[in-house]
């Protein structure tokens, strides 16, 4: 309550005290409506964020953002530095700052960074600077690298005791560990060839199917099979209803 620093003890009259008063009261009122606002401020502009949110979700659904886990976005840049250890910092120094805040910082084994930044534009970097300017290339030796460095220990025994119709079904397992969200499952299976449809992938581009071709190539050549041949027949970014891989080998 505002006071109006006079005395209580000084002789005014009623009328005087009253007029007192009312002169204060906007004053009053303007002072406490600011403070309140004050305080409610952090509290509107998180509520305008979140409705803000929710509506370029309803509205635009190209803001369904996929993510890749930490322990994928690790092998792009370990591939860089296994590979071409003496043009590392040329790559690096290529990316957008989105992507070089990710791949030059501490990459988090169990954090999910946006796909984009963390691992298509990094990539086709790698083929443009490292490949002379092909990133399908360098989406297939960088997936097959991450197999070969992620299949170790007591996987590579596993994967080595199994068929390959089974490790392509559990690369469908491991696709939805390492991508959200995702969907990949064996479409048909015969002696030496299997179809593989990937059936989910919001933002799938041919970097990453290039990368999951890369990836199942190598595992399977880890199984002990040979001339593993991997085509891609059909593609979401083509528009296709699946991106579909027609495998064989020997």
């Amino acid at each position: 309550m505002c006071k109006s620093g006079v005395s209580s003890s000084h002789p005014l009259s009623h009328s005087s005290r009253l007029n007192d008063s009312l002169a204060l009261t906007p004053f009053s009122f303007e002072t406490s409506a600011q403070h309140s606002l004050q305080r409610l401020f952090p509290c509107i502009l998180q509520l305008l964020k979140f409705l803000f949110s929710c509506k370029q979700i309803k509205y635009n659904s190209s803001l369904v953002y996929m993510e890749i886990k930490g322990t994928a976005v690790k092998t792009i840049p370990d591939f860089v530095r296994s590979k071409f250890p003496d043009r590392y910092e040329e790559w690096l120094s290529s990316l957008p700052e989105d992507s070089k805040k990710i791949i030059g910082n501490i990459i988090f084994a169990n954090n999910w960074y946006p796909l984009e930044a963390a691992a298509t534009i990094p990539t086709k970097q790698i083929g443009i600077i490292l490949y002379a300017n092909n990133p399908v290339q360098a989406a297939m030796e960088s997936g097959r690298y991450s197999a070969e460095v992620g299949l170790t220990g007591i996987y590579r025994f596993f994967v080595k005791a199994s068929s390959p119709s089974f490790i392509i079904s559990m690369g469908g397992k491991i696709l939805s560990t390492y991508y959200r969200p995702s969907e990949m499952k064996v479409a048909s299976s015969t002696n030496n060839n299997i179809i593989m449809h990937i059936t989910k992938f919001p933002e799938i581009n041919v970097i990453i199917e290039n990368r999951v071709a890369g990836w199942v190539q190598k595992a399977l050549e880890i199984s002990g099979c040979k001339n593993v041949n991997i085509l891609i027949s059909q593609s979401l970014t083509r528009g296709n209803p699946v991106t579909e891989y027609k495998i064989s080998y020997l």
